[in-house]
C-alpha cells in the first residue's frame, strides 16, 4: 500500500499499557473506494479495520487475532483525517475506537459490557430466558440471552446518538409517516403512544424530517433523573418541553391538552404501569399481562388522533419507525367503561405482540411483565377513576 494512498502516524505513549493513538487518513484514490458507494464514496469498515490491524502492530508488534464486535456509527469520507484509538480493556482483548475529530466513528466495546451484565444481573437475565420462551415456544437458549441483552445495550448506546444528531448516524426507514404529516398539515394535535420494544429515540430521527412538529414526552423526572438529563443536554428542544408525569393527574392531562390544543405531538409509552396505577388484563404472548388503564383515559379526555409508534432495533445502525392508526377519537362509554377499555388495551396488546414477533430481540421490560402479585391486585373496577382524575404512566 503506498504512502500516497494512506498515511500513517503512529503516536506511542510513554507507557505500554496506557491509551495508544494512531492517526490516519485514506486518499480518494484508494483501490477500495469505487466499489463503495459509486458516486458518494465512503470509506468501507475493513479498511477501517485495517488501520486498527496497523495500530496494534505499532504499538505492540501483534497481529489482530480477531474482532468480537465493531459498529460504525457514522461515515467516513476519502481525505477525511481520522485516529484509532486503542485502550486495554482484559486480558489479550483491546477496546478501539475511531474518530473523525470529536466524532466517534466505531467502537468494540459493548461484548464486555453485556457479557458483565449477563454474569451479574440474574433477574434480568432469567426475565430474558421466559420472555423469550414465551416468543419462540421453547426454552431460550444462553446464546439467545446474551443476544437479547446485547440488543437493549446497543440501542442505549445508539440513544445518545439518537438524541444528539438525529438520523444522521443512521439509516432510518419509516412506515405510516403519511399519518403525521396529515395531522401536522391540519394543524391538528395527537397522541403517540409507545412501548418498551424498540427505541422509542428512533422518534427523534423523524422530528429532524419535519422540523415544523413539535413533540412533548411524557416523562416521570423523579422516576427517570438520567433520561431527563439526557434530553435537557443532548436534546434542548425536546427536554425543555417535557410534561412531567411525576405531578398530578390533573396537572399532566392540563398540560397535555394544551400541547395537543397547540397541535403538539405528545408521546408515551403505555405498556408499562407502577404499582399503584389502576391496570387491567389483555392477552399477550400467550397468557394475561397487565397494562395501564390512565393512557386510554388521557386520550378519552383529549379527544385527538392516537397513533401507535415502535422504532424497531434492525442490527448495526439501522431502524425502522412504524407508525399505525390507532383511533380517530377514544370513545368510552361511562355505563361501557370496563368493556371498552378491554378493547382498547387487548387491540394494544395485540399489535405489541405482532412486533414482538417481528423483532423478538427488541423487547426491553426485563422484568417478569406477567407477574403474578401485580395482576392479582390489578384494578378492575375504574369507575372511581372520574373522582381522581386519570393516572398516568411511568415512562
Amino acid at each position: 500500500m503506498s504512502a500516497d494512498v494512506i498515511k500513517t502516524d503512529a503516536r506511542a505513549t510513554a507507557a505500554i499499557d496506557e491509551t495508544f493513538e494512531h492517526a490516519f487518513c485514506i486518499g480518494a484514490d484508494h483501490p477500495a473506494l469505487p466499489g463503495h458507494f459509486p458516486g458518494h464514496p465512503l470509506v468501507p469498515g475493513v479498511i477501517l479495520l485495517e488501520q486498527v490491524a496497523m495500530a496494534l502492530r505499532a504499538w505492540r508488534g501483534q497481529r489482530l487475532g480477531r474482532v468480537v464486535e465493531a459498529k460504525f456509527v457514522a461515515p467516513l469520507l476519502p481525505a477525511e483525517a481520522a485516529v484509532v484509538r486503542l485502550t486495554p480493556a482484559a486480558a489479550e482483548r483491546l477496546r478501539f475506537e475511531i474518530f473523525r475529530g470529536d466524532t466517534l466513528l466505531a467502537r468494540a466495546c459493548l461484548y464486555p459490557i453485556t457479557l458483565y451484565f449477563y454474569l451479574r444481573r440474574k433477574p434480568e437475565r432469567l426475565a430474558s430466558r421466559q420472555y423469550l420462551q414465551r416468543v419462540f415456544g421453547k426454552p431460550a437458549t444462553m446464546r439467545q440471552v446474551f443476544h437479547h441483552m446485547h440488543s437493549y445495550a446497543a440501542t442505549s448506546l445508539d440513544r445518545i446518538f439518537l438524541l444528539a444528531r438525529g438520523e444522521s448516524l443512521f439509516e432510518v426507514e419509516t412506515e405510516g409517516l403519511e399519518l403525521l404529516d396529515a395531522c401536522i398539515d391540519r394543524g391538528q394535535g395527537l397522541l403517540l403512544f409507545g412501548s418498551h420494544q424498540g427505541s422509542f429515540e428512533a422518534l427523534r430521527a423523524v422530528g429532524a424530517r419535519r422540523p415544523d412538529m413539535s413533540i412533548r414526552v411524557v416523562l416521570d423526572k423523579q422516576k427517570t433523573p438520567a433520561m431527563t438529563r439526557l434530553l435537557e443536554d443532548l436534546a434542548p428542544d425536546i427536554g425543555a418541553n417535557v410534561i412531567d408525569a411525576s405531578k398530578d393527574g390533573t396537572s399532566i392531562a392540563l398540560a397535555m391538552a394544551e400541547a395537543c390544543q397547540s397541535g403538539a405531538m405528545v408521546a408515551m409509552l403505555a405498556d408499562r404501569g407502577r404499582g399503584h396505577e389502576a391496570l387491567r388484563d389483555a392477552e399477550f404472548l400467550g397468557s394475561p399481562a397487565p397494562f395501564p388503564i390512565s393512557p386510554w383515559l388521557l386520550a378519552h379526555t383529549l379527544q385527538v388522533p392516537v397513533i401507535l409508534c415502535f422504532g424497531l432495533y434492525l442490527g448495526g445502525n439501522r431502524y425502522r419507525v412504524v407508525f399505525e392508526a390507532m383511533a380517530d377519537r377514544v370513545e368510552i362509554p361511562r355505563k361501557a367503561r370496563g368493556p371498552a377499555l378491554d378493547a382498547l388495551i387487548t387491540r394494544y396488546a395485540q399489535r405489541l405482540e405482532h412486533y414482538v414477533h417481528v423483532a423478538p430481540y427488541n423487547w426491553f421490560n426485563f422484568y417478569d411483565f406477567w407477574q403474578q402479585d401485580v395482576r392479582a391486585t390489578a384494578v378492575h373496577d375504574v369507575a372511581a377513576m372520574d373522582e381522581r382524575g386519570s393516572e398516568h404512566v411511568e415512562t
